[in-house]
């Protein structure tokens, strides 16, 4: 089985249109980020003339995740949604996520943030 080496191309998608609880989970998330000391893009949909939510929750929501996409699709219905690529001793990467303060929270990512990108 491959080691983890390298984990890149860090996203955050954070939102305050959903109320309350959604918006200090985003601004949770990204204090355990910048905490931490990850490198990471923050990706804010918050167009008062558009509802943009829907359209970015609907297409995270067809992407597969984990190796090879095995872990397959899974539905996106808030935000924070977390992403990166995790890069592997055998030249291999591959796409994960966290969806949700929680998830966030005990995720590879915050468990090996040395590996990130500086």
């Amino acid at each position: 089985m491959a080691n983890l080496v390298k984990i890149k191309e860090v996203y955050l998608y954070t939102s305050n249109k959903l109320g309350d609880g959604v918006t200090a989970d985003c601004e949770a998330a990204k204090a355990l980020l910048t905490n931490a000391g990850i490198k990471f893009n923050e990706l804010w949909y918050n167009d008062p003339n558009i509802d943009e939510n829907a359209p970015v929750l609907t297409s995270l929501s067809t992407w597969h995740w984990g190796p090879n996409g095995e872990k397959g699709q899974r539905q996106m219905t808030s935000f924070p949604i977390l992403h990166w690529t995790e890069c592997m001793d055998d030249w291999s990467s591959h796409r994960e996520h966290a969806h949700g303060l929680s998830e966030i929270k005990a995720a590879t990512l915050l468990q090996n943030a040395s590996l990130t990108e500086k």
